[in-house]
């Protein structure tokens, strides 16, 4: 095994101080963000009625959709070279690394390690981790505009005056400027696409001009440190692309239906969780389908480990309406318990108790 599992990965070597560390944070962050809109007299009289517990089962259905739908695309990326448990193992540590290295690119040593410790050569294991991120990109690309032309900015609309998110204001006043997200989201977007578009440029580019302009690049001065960084990019571009020639179009729409029954997974936790505590005359689905879009995209803008606190004030900010008064904060939490926390909990199992094991098959 090369230096990828030795000494240039580290996440699954993390000393148990620093993970917790980092599990301590994240958990506070997301608490203590959205505690002043929880009324626990509220919580407490909740009427634990089938229409909530069938909710809260869909929600967790959902969470296997989305571990099925990555666990499909990624057998059907390595030709199924990998079973389904290394498969099942794979997807949770990668998610694990994505939680807490969050970003674009986030948890892709993760995976390119274990790809590797399953016998996946590293340049196919590198091609397999880029194109399920490309994939996942391109969804966005092309169903947020589709969104967006529908909804307009009701995407982003927030009800001032929902409860909930005015106590959620009064204790972080900074909450008032979180319009500004709106815009945060479409520069967001224009960075993915200039990301899919370098990707994908070897398709239309031949591999020289390529590496002629990578090398032009490097020359300028401000850009010269990033030279590794820049020379590694365009490595991987040609890797993708000469996989990307290679396959036929049915493989990549299969690729792509994986990948939309992950999302869909991924969404339809908020949305079987709004539905089971929301009255049933407010329910719009595709309002809350595409808000989530929304959400989701504030992932990528650099915050808090795990956009925490963020991300919760958010979730409170766009679904308050749906919900009663008292319970956004609680449904928050417990949305990013079943479509977050519980990554880096599996997360902490794997390393704490596998790592030994792990590290002798290596």
């Amino acid at each position: 095994m090369d230096s990828i599992s030795h000494g240039k990965f580290n996440l699954l070597k993390m000393s148990k101080q620093r993970i917790g560390f980092y599990l301590i944070i994240i958990i506070l962050l997301g608490y203590f963000t959205t505690k002043h809109s929880i009324d626990w007299n509220k919580i407490s009289e909740i009427p634990w009625n089938a229409r909530i517990l069938v909710g809260i089962l869909g929600a967790a259905i959902m969470i296997g959709l989305r571990d099925l739908g990555y666990m499909l695309r990624i057998r059907h990326l390595t030709k199924k070279k990998i079973s389904w448990t290394q498969a099942f193992k794979i997807i949770l540590l990668w998610e694990f690394g994505s939680a807490i290295t969050p970003g674009m690119l986030g948890g892709k040593a993760v995976a390119l390690f274990l790809l590797h410790l399953n016998r996946i050569s590293l340049a196919k294991a590198s091609s397999v981790v880029l194109l399920s991120i490309i994939i996942d990109e391109i969804i966005v690309l092309i169903i947020f505009p589709i969104l967006y032309f529908i909804f307009d900015n009701q995407i982003f609309a927030i009800e001032a005056s929902c409860t909930d998110w005015k106590m959620l204001q009064i204790q972080f006043p900074w909450l008032q400027n979180i319009y500004l997200v709106a815009y945060s989201i479409f520069i967001v977007l224009l960075a993915l696409a200039i990301f899919v578009f370098l990707m994908l440029s070897g398709l239309f580019l031949p591999a020289k001009t390529i590496d002629a302009f990578a090398l032009k690049i490097i020359r300028i001065p401000i850009l010269s440190k990033f030279s590794d960084a820049i020379l590694s990019f365009t490595r991987e571009i040609h890797l993708v692309n000469s996989d990307l020639k290679r396959q036929s179009f049915s493989f990549w729409i299969q690729a792509l239906a994986y990948s939309f029954l992950a999302w869909t997974g991924r969404y339809g936790i908020a949305i079987c969780l709004i539905w089971g505590f929301m009255p049933a005359s407010l329910y719009d689905f595709m309002l809350i389908y595409a808000k989530q879009y929304a959400l989701w995209l504030t992932f990528y803008i650099p915050s808090t480990p795990g956009s925490s606190g963020l991300a919760e004030s958010i979730f409170v900010a766009y679904f308050c309406p749906y919900l009663p008064e008292g319970l956004s904060g609680a449904v928050a939490l417990l949305w990013r318990l079943m479509s977050y926390y519980i990554y880096i909990l599996i997360g902490v199992v794997f390393i704490f108790f596998w790592n030994t094991k792990i590290s002798k098959e290596s």
